[in-house]
């Protein structure tokens, strides 16, 4: 069952989101702020903490992750 745990600041206007194959990472990308931001995330909770912050470009719209 899921529940509300809290909530998460992140970029301007979210447009996309997805979390990396191991499960650890959530990206979460801007469309406004031009920026994504990685997050770990930890514990049984699934409590997100900020890995990171990068410029991108204007206005991304989806994140892909890719598995080698």
């Amino acid at each position: 069952m899921l529940s509300k745990e809290g909530f998460q600041p992140t970029e301007t206007q979210p447009r996309g989101f997805n979390v990396d194959h191991s499960g650890k990472y959530l990206i979460a990308a801007g469309k406004k702020s031009h920026h994504i931001s990685v997050y770990e995330i930890v514990g049984e909770q699934g409590l997100l903490h900020e890995k990171g912050r990068y410029a991108v470009g204007q206005g991304p719209m989806w994140v892909v992750v890719n598995a080698h």
